[in-house]
């Protein structure tokens, strides 16, 4: 048998517990009858919203995987999602970078702007 949600909330708001032994039957007194309060409604207060996240940061080595949970968050969050990718203090041949990185990118459907 389920108990529903409004019965439980009016149960944790009264001050008294009822004891009731078997065969007795309770009806609440004009005290006893709460609407149950929204927690959405009242008490909460309100958040400021960000309407642009700007975020520069160097990316230590081997943490590129755990800022993609970070990535997915925001493009759920936004309409559009920008990534400016900066790599320094390093190399790649023209055909790797062509082969792989501008590859890969083609493959995802994904405009790059190498300006």
């Amino acid at each position: 048998m389920l108990i529903s949600e409004a019965l439980c909330i009016e149960q944790m708001k009264k001050k008294e517990p009822i004891a009731a032994t078997p065969g007795t039957i309770l009806e609440p007194g004009p005290s006893e009858i709460r609407e149950p309060e929204a927690p959405w409604v009242k008490g909460v207060p309100t958040t400021q919203t960000k309407k642009i996240v700007q975020l520069r940061f160097q990316l230590p080595k081997g943490k590129v995987a755990g800022i993609m949970g970070v990535m997915n968050l925001l493009q759920s969050k936004f309409g559009s999602l920008e990534v400016e990718i900066v790599a320094t203090d390093g190399e790649i041949s023209e055909q790797e970078f062509e082969d792989k990185i501008k590859e890969s990118f083609r493959q995802l459907g994904i405009e790059v702007d190498e300006s």
